[in-house]
């Protein structure tokens, strides 16, 4: 996976991910896919709050 996959690729793969996950997955592919899953979503989540923000100095 690389860091170019915008946000609805990632979740797309993690979906898959999901779809796949067994107990013969390695703890550390799930480890890793949780890590970058939840880095994605507080990027969009500070993104959104900063838009917020710049919406009510506005008005």
């Amino acid at each position: 996976m690389t860091d170019s996959l915008n946000n609805k690729e990632l979740i797309a793969v993690g979906h898959e991910f999901a779809r796949t996950l067994s107990s013969d997955t390695p703890i550390i592919d799930m480890a890793m896919m949780f890590t970058r899953l939840a880095e994605r979503l507080d990027c969009t989540t500070a993104a959104l709050r900063y838009g917020e923000v710049r919406v009510k100095d506005n008005y």
